[in-house]
């Protein structure tokens, strides 16, 4: 799978196909300021190291849902709650998506999701370093999943153009 130039592996889950990594896609105009939209994770200093993530906050996700579509491969999209809430609904615990390194209650990777513990980020600092969570297409919604616990849940947070994300892609599969 090729998204911008950089070449993503993939993996399937029940009837969705996903990135196995996190989005890291910058357009004409994409910048951090006081409308901004996207900041790289070797910016910032944290404990955790992940310069292959890039976080994005509600309005790139609404450029990439309007303006910016056409960048997403035919059929990719931001996922949606019900996306996610198949994780929720058919795993008993979130290790099967998580990496095998960086969580405290470990990771198995068992779906090959890989998801590591990229934390996000506010205009205040990092939040939720030792977990991830993950841009949904419903503005002011994440799909959290905790660093020292063996659940997923989703956030809401009122102020979501202030936080920064990661994002991981999916499509129906064929």
């Amino acid at each position: 799978m090729n998204i911008g130039g950089k070449s993503y592996k993939t993996t399937k889950i029940g009837n969705t196909i996903w990135l196995a990594e996190d989005l890291m896609l910058t357009w004409e105009g994409l910048q951090l300021s006081s409308a901004g939209s996207w900041i790289e994770a070797s910016s910032y200093t944290t404990h955790n190291s992940y310069p292959n993530t890039y976080y994005y906050n509600d309005y790139a996700i609404t450029e990439l849902k309007t303006t910016k579509a056409a960048l997403l491969p035919a059929g990719w999209r931001i996922p949606t709650e019900a996306d996610y809430q198949y994780f929720i609904n058919n795993f008993t615990s979130n290790v099967v998506i998580k990496s095998t390194t960086g969580w405290q209650t470990g990771g198995t990777n068992t779906t090959g999701f890989n998801l590591y513990p990229v934390g996000s980020y506010s205009g205040g600092g990092w939040n939720n370093s030792n977990g991830t969570d993950l841009i949904t297409n419903t503005l002011n919604s994440y799909f959290r999943v905790e660093y020292n616990a063996t659940y997923c849940r989703f956030i809401n947070w009122s102020h979501a153009y202030h936080y920064y994300n990661a994002i991981r892609l999916c499509k129906n599969a064929e």
